[in-house]
């Protein structure tokens, strides 16, 4: 029986000992073929550089594939010619003395009695009846004004803005001017007991003339040299 054992004992023995030398062997064949398998790799990769590299490059010459290459846009020939048409518009200085030579401006109301008027700036809280008290004014005259047809901006005073007001010989309100806009003025004219208020819109004053300019570079340079600005040329 103890027989028995060991010699059972001794077959497992020589069993691991067979699988270790089989492993051993596997390793040092493994270890003697990666040189082997580095030299095929880099073979294959030398191979397949070479192939590339003789294959040739075909370009499209054709009219359509110059055209899809194009990535700037092609500047005008110097026989294309450039006109704009220029829009001005009056600065509100200059149109302020056209309105006022043609007969449309408030200022002339204002230097027929001059020495009548009376021009305050409108400030914050202001109403014609507050006004008014300021000056010695009877307050009634405020609440006919407010009951006159067109009166909405006599009303609603807006700070910062200009109140030209000519008083008659009885110390009642005889006119106002009153500057809404630069564009924009109301006028009230005492006729007895009621007034007759109007607004004026004054019209914007445009002149147009044309430019022209040969081209021989770029539209935006050749629009810069006749004196057209950036906004005018896009």
């Amino acid at each position: 029986m103890q027989q028995q054992r060991y010699y059972n004992r001794d077959l497992k023995d020589l069993g691991k000992t067979s699988q270790g030398n089989e492993l051993v062997g596997i390793q040092q064949s493994i270890n003697l073929i990666r040189p082997t398998i580095g030299i095929v790799v880099l073979i294959i990769t030398v191979w397949i550089y070479v192939l590339v590299s003789a294959t040739p490059v075909e370009y499209d010459n054709s009219p359509v594939a110059e055209s899809e290459q194009l990535s700037e846009p092609t500047e005008v020939t110097p026989s294309e010619s450039l006109s704009v048409e220029v829009v001005e518009t009056s600065p509100p200085a200059q149109l302020t003395q056209e309105l006022h030579t043609a007969g449309k401006h408030f200022q002339p109301l204002l230097e027929k009695d001059a020495q009548d008027w009376n021009k305050l700036k409108i400030k914050s809280g202001d109403a014609l009846y507050i006004i008014f008290k300021k000056l010695g004014i009877n307050g009634g005259d405020a609440t006919l004004i407010a009951k006159t047809e067109n009166s909405r901006q006599l009303t609603k005073l807006r700070p910062g803005k200009t109140l030209h007001l000519r008083t008659n010989h009885d110390g009642g309100v005889a006119e106002i001017v009153y500057e809404d806009t630069p564009l924009t003025w109301i006028h009230a004219l005492r006729n007895g007991n009621e007034f007759t208020i109007i607004r004026y819109d004054l019209p914007l004053t445009r002149k147009q003339h044309k430019v022209a300019a040969y081209v021989n570079s770029s539209l935006y340079a050749a629009g810069q040299r006749a004196g057209i600005s950036d906004t005018q040329i896009m």
